[in-house]
């Protein structure tokens, strides 16, 4: 059993604890399922993945059950969307260093919280083969977990376009494969009941 990981996981369930209005309860516990899964589509794809990717994966947008709102009722989002360089490098730092703090309040290695960094830090846009692994098992959570989220809540506040837009770059930007195939019948369901509401 990983010594860290276990105590990580407890500190992600506290942060996604109730709390606030009935729009936050709700996306906390969207946003602990698509953690959760994101593990799951990790060890899938590599299932000899050491301690530091898989605190990088149940840890990888912690910063979201910390704010006061949903992002998606944010100013910036309405504007720009959720794909925007800014919006995503803010989302990705912040999200590194809540959780390298958190392992130094444990204690942790330097070499293991330099790796937790690297890879939150690039689980959007990739780059090394873990990095890429991450962000293919941070889309895979998307479309099974936080998807039908998108579609019932999300885009009434943002609009099909944003959502769509949303959608196909969590897509497009999956790197292998395996991840790709797995992905694709939820993509496509997806932009199935999107074209429902473009037809209302």
């Amino acid at each position: 059993m990983f010594k860290f990981y276990e105590k990580v996981r407890e500190f992600v369930d506290e942060c996604h604890q109730p709390g606030g209005s009935i729009d936050m309860e709700r996306h906390r516990v969207v946003s602990f399922q698509h953690l959760e899964r994101t593990v799951y589509w990790v060890t899938q794809l590599k299932p000899d993945a050491d301690e530091a990717l898989l605190i990088a994966a149940i840890t990888h947008d912690i910063e979201r059950a910390l704010t006061e709102v949903p992002e998606y009722k944010a100013s910036n989002v309405k504007a720009g969307g959720f794909t925007t360089t800014d919006f995503l490098r803010e989302h990705q730092d912040t999200s590194a260093r809540i959780v390298a703090e958190f392992l130094e309040s444990q204690h942790a290695p330097i070499e293991m919280i330099d790796r937790v960094v690297a890879l939150i830090s690039k689980h959007e846009e990739g780059g090394d083969d873990d990095q890429n692994l991450l962000k293919d098992a941070d889309s895979l959570s998307h479309f099974e977990i936080s998807a039908p989220y998108f579609l019932s809540t999300i885009i009434n506040e943002v609009g099909v376009e944003k959502v769509r837009a949303k959608f196909d770059w969590m897509y497009d930007r999956i790197t292998s494969e395996q991840a790709r195939q797995i992905a694709n019948p939820f993509y496509e369901e997806a932009l199935l009941t999107l074209e429902r509401f473009q037809m209302q």
